[in-house]
């Protein structure tokens, strides 16, 4: 189970991509390396300026008011009009890269966020996921997102889901010119998320990458529990009797920090 909240997901995501990344550099061949990405997207007026790989970035808290100089006395310049001023948020996209010395790219760890499933960060996100698979790069795309619509690199209506599955793990390696091979991870609510196969360079072994102990290690280290509960910006699946008992079982045994 990947027991972290909602309203933790972006500091669940920072800490996740760079256990993936150190994980990942334990096992990777001698000449790959493996490296955190990320890419800050301002969302204003329905469209998106994107500033990549940002090193810093300083944001304005929400609360904090904006003050401006008083208007210069009569006979001085001339006085300063007050603008609207408007907030807008920052989403901040992260994903890991496997690259060789030379710094070709050759697999794409993606963690889905709730950004990446809403209507809008759909459209960029799936940009993104055609430009990686045309430049013929694999891509891992995880989805511990429970709400939201479908962004994986294959179609839904390729495989079934069993009841109580609302964890995906889909895994696009490129096997030729103009073929992929994708291979879907189906991950039961109740069950341990997998060990996957990352796939590297065409005639290379795959690469194991463990997610439950990673997950178990953000929220070990996150200090979740102690998080208040906040209503999901996604809404998601209506659970079953069983299943809805045990989500609150298992998010008492979170609060009291087991």
């Amino acid at each position: 189970m990947n027991p972290f909240l909602q309203e933790s997901w972006n500091d669940v995501h920072t800490m996740l991509i760079g256990y993936i990344r150190d994980a990942l550099s334990e096992v990777l061949p001698a000449d790959l390396v493996a490296r955190a990405e990320e890419q800050v997207a301002l969302e204003e007026d329905g469209e998106r300026a994107r500033f990549r790989r940002a090193d810093v970035a300083l944001i304005e808290p929400w609360s904090a008011g904006s003050t401006f100089p008083p208007s210069c006395p009569e006979g001085g310049a001339p006085a300063v009009a007050e603008p609207l001023v408007f907030h807008e948020e920052l989403v901040n996209e992260r994903w890991v890269e496997v690259q060789n010395a030379h710094g070709l790219l050759i697999t794409v760890i993606e963690v889905l966020s709730p950004w990446n499933k809403t209507k809008e960060g759909a459209t960029d996100y799936r940009a993104r996921q055609r430009r990686f698979l045309a430049a013929g790069v694999n891509l891992v795309e995880i989805d511990l997102i429970r709400g939201g619509r479908h962004v994986l690199a294959i179609r839904r209506d390729r495989f079934e889901l069993p009841p109580g599955t609302c964890h995906l793990v889909c895994a696009t390696r490129m096997t030729g010119a103009e073929h992929l091979r994708q291979e879907v991870y189906r991950c039961p609510l109740r069950a341990p998320l997998p060990a996957v196969r990352v796939p590297l360079r065409r005639n290379e072994a795959d690469v194991t990458l463990a997610l439950q102990p990673l997950v178990d290690r953000c929220y070990r280290t996150g200090r979740y529990w102690l998080t208040e509960r906040a209503a999901p910006k996604l809404q998601p699946p209506a659970a079953d009797a069983g299943e809805a008992a045990w989500i609150e079982e298992r998010r008492q045994a979170g609060h009291a920090g087991v």
